[in-house]
């Protein structure tokens, strides 16, 4: 799926919320951890080991992102 408009305010909206809940340098990391997600998912390494380590770290980083929309 590569149009999805209510997804799209959603994450920006998300993105909006994370710039007053996290830390910069979390949020450095987190954007290149998405990227590398987004690479694993598109070539079908869902179950692989570095994914999983991936799913975690983003995970993590969301912990005490929290906010209404």
């Amino acid at each position: 799926i590569y149009e999805t408009p209510a997804g799209t305010i959603l994450y920006h909206a998300h993105l909006d919320i994370e710039a007053f809940t996290m830390d910069r340098e979390v949020r450095k990391i987190k954007q290149g951890l998405g990227q590398k997600f987004a690479e694993l998912v598109y070539t079908g390494f869902w179950h692989s080991p570095e994914c999983e380590f991936v799913r975690h770290c983003i995970a993590k980083s969301q912990e005490r992102v929290e906010g209404k929309v």
